[in-house]
């Protein structure tokens, strides 16, 4: 699942239907005045904004400095449940007893079995059930999943925990806002501390300073809620520091990306604390805020009740910089990370310290997410509640730009970088949206980039009339959720050849590997795998009929038969009418008699409708020609539908029949209204099928068709009569220019052989087909026929 931003519902979390990796030379580099940077290839799209303020996508490489890119600014987490067992390292941690299911009502009897589930004693098993002994936490775990004890039951059974030498903690079900602005606090204003002893093994220790009276109070009252005891002491310059020893709250602590050494530079936000709920994420900001955090307003040059305010947190971590940034867009606020490389002299615990390294601030400027802020992130410290202007209903423009679950961000820096070498880059393909956030930057699926091999992206031009209309398709085009897409895999004739193509290619051996390998399709996936298991089987059924697939029992082969039409790439029904077409042929076989058996085929639908005008013409065609037509022709009143059917299959044969007759297209636009794209489709089908034809037959042994098939499959490929198919046959020769040699006496090879190449010259000066080319094809012609 990703994020992804959908009109109108904001930012949601979609399903990723597929991940592209390609190799890339280049990518573009872009930085914002927020402090974040983006590096993509130049032609992934971008949402940026438009000159009349209108989200539009622009490919990388077209955006400018200045220009105003989409940052996702509200990512909301999931309210969700987080308990403390989660976070406990289980075999150091132990459960205070009692606890309730540990008896002989909740246990059942079987205590050996249970023991060796668990890998541990009968003894030491019995001395946890007599509650003589504290369990650790991981046996406790084991045995809740073996009992069948939901996770939020288990966790209000546990009290209290310990290390092994420690004392007791305290801790609630569930992890709560008082230990995340304890871990804030700690983060900024504090320092875990691990040591070692000879008597007990290693022991930790939790300090925070701070000047705050107000602070260091709750510190001390959310760690004797834990039952801890700590201390107070004064130091120099007004600071206090809290410190506790435990060896269960300094490791638990540690979790939350807080390290035990150089935590000023080492210290990050944890990958899972993105997905916690925004109570506890907003206590964590508190925490941080109350130690490293100021509010500050300053008179604006401009105005007189003018005041730029900002709330600032400063850390030396790059990392928990760029963490706070995350976990304050969990909130809906935006922040901009400022990295400050001067070197910064403070007054720490009474000393004067220098940090050489740079300073990364985090810097909250506008109104409303300042109030944001305020409301989740409770701090000691106070922020002020702030209203906005009503000068020029400037608050009811605020708002609705907050509203909106991305902000524009001004551009500072487009570089395009030719790598070293090529690096691995992805693209996705994301359900309903096609839209995503890479480094929060709202971008949009690729597509396919052009032309393979000519084109970097591929480009779409929507043309509008008017202002009106250039709305429309902004809103149901650019910035609308793309159109579903719907598996046709259920249809019978497009699974029928899918069917016997896996069987054939050896994909799926027996019925059941054949629904197994079915229920990886993506119409199993929309609809199910039951959906298609039925269709399937009467498939099965229909192919094992017609002899094409071979059932054994559950086992499944492919025919000779089958084999053969799953290679000519046709539908099996298709081959079915051919093959019984051959052996039920017409009373007189003609060309139009093979071109009716081709129409017959469902592979060459759609065929063109007969108008109302050509139903009696084809009516009586039908009767007049009765001993070349392939099949039987339904009755007009009995079956009407079938009976148009059968007009539409005598309509394409018709077609055919003019296009090898060498009429031209606009002839048969005139007499059968069918237009030249149609016609291409008709010619190209009718081909393959005829070839498909030609094999069939010479699998099922009817030779004396062959010669004809193959003269009529060059026939329809051409469009011309017997006589000229030999002349097609030249390179640069087609259908008009091997007409005008035919009627210029040059019938046959042999006609061309005979003249010399200037009469050649002299029968065509302008056509492209230069008569040194046809001299030279003859000479091979005639070196191939000496082989």
């Amino acid at each position: 699942m990703v994020l992804s931003v959908s009109n109108p519902h904001g930012m949601v979390e979609q399903p990723v239907t597929e991940r592209f990796e390609r190799s890339a030379d280049e990518l573009v580099e872009i930085s914002t005045d927020i402090g974040r940077e983006l590096a993509i290839t130049p032609e992934h799209p971008i949402l940026t904004r438009g000159a009349d303020g209108r989200p539009e996508w622009t490919p990388a490489v077209q955006v400018k400095v200045g220009d105003r890119v989409a940052y996702a600014r509200d990512i909301v987490p999931p309210d969700r449940a987080v308990y403390w067992l989660d976070f406990l390292p289980p075999s150091a941690t132990y459960v205070v007893q009692p606890i309730s299911f540990l008896n002989r009502k909740s246990v059942p009897p079987g205590y050996r079995d249970l023991t060796r589930k668990l890998a541990i004693k009968l003894r030491t098993f019995k001395g946890y059930m007599g509650h003589r002994r504290n369990p650790p936490l991981r046996f406790v775990l084991s045995l809740a999943e073996l009992l069948g004890i939901e996770r939020k039951t288990l966790a209000s059974e546990i009290r209290y925990v310990k290390s092994k030498w420690g004392k007791p903690v305290q801790l609630p079900p569930m992890l709560n806002e008082d230990f995340m602005w304890l871990a804030g606090i700690i983060a900024s204003d504090g320092h875990l501390k691990k040591s070692m002893s000879d008597r007990r093994g290693t022991y930790y220790q939790i300090r925070i300073f701070n000047k705050d009276e107000r602070i260091i109070e709750k510190a001390l009252s959310i760690l004797r809620k834990m039952g801890l005891t700590p201390s107070v002491t004064m130091r120099a310059g007004g600071n206090r520091m809290v410190q506790v020893g435990s060896n269960l709250l300094g490791p638990l602590i540690s979790r939350f990306g807080i390290p035990f050494r150089d935590k000023s530079l080492r210290v990050f936000v944890p990958d899972f604390m993105l997905s916690f709920p925004r109570l506890l994420i907003g206590a964590f900001l508190a925490g941080v805020f109350d130690g490293d955090g100021s509010y500050s307003e300053t008179k604006y040059p401009r105005g007189i009740n003018t005041k730029v305010r900002a709330i600032v947190i400063a850390t030396g971590s790059e990392k928990f910089a760029c963490g706070i940034h995350e976990l304050l867009l969990r909130l809906g606020v935006l922040s901009t990370v400022a990295r400050d490389t001067r070197a910064l002299t403070v007054n720490l615990n009474g000393r004067v310290t220098t940090f050489p390294n740079p300073v990364y601030r985090i810097i909250i400027r506008s109104i409303a997410d300042i109030q944001k802020f305020r409301s989740w992130a409770r701090s000691v410290k106070q922020i002020p509640k702030i209203e906005y202007s009503t000068y020029h209903n400037v608050n009811a423009h605020r708002e609705a730009e907050a509203k909106r679950p991305f902000a524009w961000v001004r551009v500072t820096r487009n570089i395009r970088k030719k790598l070293s070498s090529p690096i691995k880059v992805f693209n996705l393909s994301v359900g309903d949206t096609e839209t995503y956030l890479a480094s929060n930057f709202v971008v949009h699926n690729c597509g396919r980039a052009g032309r393979p091999k000519y084109d970097k992206y591929g480009e779409s031009v929507l043309i509008a009339r008017n202002q009106d209309e250039a709305d429309w398709l902004m809103e149901n085009y650019v910035i609308a959720q793309p159109e579903k897409l719907w598996s046709k895999l259920a249809v019978e004739r497009i699974l029928r050849p899918h069917v016997l193509s896996t069987v054939a290619a050896g994909y799926a051996k027996t019925e059941e590997g054949l629904y197994e390998f079915f229920g990886r399709t993506f119409y199993a996936h929309q609809y199910g795998p039951r959906m298609i298991k039925g269709k399937i089987g009467e498939v099965l059924k229909f192919l094992a009929k017609e002899e094409m697939v071979v059932m054994e029992g559950r086992d499944l082969e492919a025919s000779r038969f089958g084999k053969r039409v799953s290679e000519l790439y046709i539908d099996p029904m298709s081959a079915v009418i051919i093959r019984d077409g051959l052996y039920n042929r017409a009373k007189k076989m003609t060309d139009f008699s093979l071109l009716h058996l081709i129409s017959r085929t469902p592979d060459l639908a759609p065929r063109p409708r007969p108008r109302s005008s050509e139903m009696d013409k084809l009516g009586i065609m039908a009767e007049s020609q009765r001993d070349e037509i392939m099949g039987y022709a339904p009755n007009q009143f009995e079956d009407p539908i079938a009976y148009d059917e059968f007009l539409s299959e005598l309509k394409a044969s018709l077609v055919l029949s003019d296009w090898i007759s060498e009429f031209t297209e606009d002839q048969i636009l005139e007499t059968r209204k069918v237009e030249p794209g149609d016609l291409l489709r008709l010619v190209q089908g009718t081909e393959w099928l005829v070839f498909a034809a030609q094999e069939l037959a010479r699998l099922f042994g009817h030779n004396d068709l062959l010669a004809h098939m193959e003269m009529l499959r060059v026939r329809v490929s051409k469009g011309v009569k017997p006589e000229l198919v030999k002349l097609v046959g030249l390179e640069g020769v087609g259908r008009v220019r091997a007409r005008m040699m035919y009627s210029a006496g040059l019938k046959s090879i042999d006609d061309i052989k005979e003249r010399s190449l200037t009469d050649l010259e002299e029968w065509e000066k302008a056509k492209s087909t230069r008569p040194a080319e046809v001299e030279q094809q003859i000479m091979l012609t005639e070196y191939e026929d000496t082989e």
